[in-house]
């Protein structure tokens, strides 16, 4: 019961952040505290963009990565920001997943039929900030009574997509004797922990080193 207190205050709190974002908030996908995962910082915990910047900056990497690498314990001051931002009924896979706006399941409910999303645009990061919220209500309801019908954006929610065979990736080594893949059933929804993802390449890898100017928040 706690928890579903929690999600929808939550649910509030992402339509608090959308609507700072529409207001006109400084949005630049570049600058960590000013970025999709940013600005639910700013709402969550109260700091400003330049001091969510700045401690971004104390770990290598991007939001991805910081989630990637958060860790309870740690000591790192990203990895305090998340845990408070964890505090409030976030799940990791959803703070992972709003960098790049690709959580599968709000994905799936997004208005006139889209499938993605651009990460970088802040008209995107309203439209998916506007479905994440009405997916958390939807599933508080679904939770309460699985027969209830809702609907997000014209589209029928659905809690859960329909049971696949994945194939397990083959062993590459030939000396495993390893030739045919074994299949399990998985749901479509997080087949693969997020220790496991592929991480891409950080912002500033995939540009080469910059000078720390290019990476300054404003205060």
């Amino acid at each position: 019961m706690l928890l579903q207190v929690k999600r929808k205050e939550l649910a509030k709190l992402v339509r608090l952040t959308a609507k700072r974002v529409r207001e006109g908030a400084d949005y630049r996908w570049t600058n960590q505290g000013r970025c999709n995962c940013g600005h639910l910082a700013q709402t969550l915990t109260g700091l400003d963009g330049g001091q969510i910047h700045r401690i971004a900056l104390y770990s290598e990497g991007e939001w991805v990565d910081h989630v990637e690498e958060f860790c309870e314990v740690s000591n790192k001051p990203v990895s305090k920001l998340i845990q408070e931002m964890l505090s409030f009924g976030l799940g990791i896979d959803e703070l992972h997943a709003l960098e790049r706006l690709n959580l599968d399941i709000v994905v799936r409910h997004l208005p006139d039929g889209r499938r993605s999303l651009n990460y970088r645009l802040r008209e995107d990061l309203l439209i998916y900030l506007e479905t994440w919220a009405d997916v958390i209500e939807a599933e508080i309801s679904w939770y309460r009574n699985p027969e209830t019908q809702i609907f997000i954006n014209k589209r029928l929610f659905v809690m859960h997509q329909t049971r696949i065979e994945v194939p397990e990736l083959l062993d590459e080594n030939p000396a495993s004797g390893c030739e045919i893949a074994a299949v399990r059933n998985v749901f479509n929804k997080n087949i693969f922990p997020i220790k496991d993802y592929q991480r891409k390449k950080s912002y500033r890898s995939r540009l080469g080193f910059r000078k720390e100017i290019d990476f300054a928040g404003k205060k």
